[in-house]
């Protein structure tokens, strides 16, 4: 029963989480390139399986080459502008409204002003140790496609030592990618995750209870985008005025 919030424990790491899964395509010009596939292409040497399809969400899981953990993926509209998803993720204030299990977070230094370090602690079940995370959460706008990116990764800090009674776990290369549709009404997110909660659980375990944890990251971001006092992120929404896709599907 405990291994069962492995799924929820890991929703914290990334908040860390209907409509069409691909923004509408512009009319194809010489000058425009095709763009990838972001949602089913393959990348890092994991292919991923399709898992569900409902509800304009699609998640996958993938397995990586040397570990026992699978990632997985998730993809979907929000019905909201990217200045106000971008900024459910930013405003880490109120990620106890939306993250399960969310034990707290504080910054531990400012490496520029779009990096930084965070440390996150995770709560769970009393028969088994709380995690925490040291992670790198790098936010960019993507030169090549005009993408807002979301970038994490487990760093050590003198600064975040490992603490008596919670185990430190290790998440590997994880992100957003977001990009506005529907002239700029809605947002298409994209996320990856790749972690290793540490500790005694078996990896089978954890993979098998983390399945559904696309569907209920986006599902939570959708309700909190959703509600009338989250605001836009300002510098997003001033970088993302007029907004035109540097590729077409």
């Amino acid at each position: 029963m405990a291994a069962g919030r492995w799924a929820v424990l890991l929703s914290v790491l990334v908040g860390c989480g209907g409509g069409d899964l691909a923004p509408r395509p512009a009319t194809p010009t010489a000058a425009v390139e095709r763009c990838p596939d972001w949602v089913h292409e393959s990348s890092g040497g994991v292919t991923w399986e399709l898992n569900d399809d409902e509800d304009g969400i699609q998640s996958f899981t993938g397995e990586v080459p040397g570990s026992d953990f699978v990632a997985f993926k998730g993809a979907g509209a929000i019905d909201a502008p990217i200045a106000k998803v971008a900024n459910v993720l930013i405003d880490t204030t109120r990620h106890g409204e939306w993250v399960p299990s969310f034990g707290g977070m504080r910054v531990v230094r400012d490496l520029s002003e779009n990096e930084k370090v965070i440390y996150r602690h995770v709560l769970t079940p009393f028969i088994i140790d709380d995690r925490d995370f040291v992670v790198s959460v790098r936010v960019h706008k993507e030169e090549a496609s005009g993408h807002l990116l979301f970038d994490f990764t487990s760093v050590e800090d003198p600064d975040a030592p490992v603490q008596d009674g919670k185990v430190r776990g290790v998440l590997h290369s994880s992100g957003y990618r977001m990009w506005p549709i529907d002239d700029g009404q809605r947002t298409m997110v994209v996320f990856t995750i790749h972690a290793n909660p540490m500790g005694d659980v078996p990896a089978w375990i954890v993979n098998l209870f983390q399945t559904g944890y696309a569907r209920t990251n986006l599902e939570n971001i959708r309700k909190q985008a959703a509600k009338p006092d989250v605001a836009p992120h300002p510098r997003v929404q001033q970088e993302y005025e007029g907004f035109t896709p540097r590729c077409v599907d």
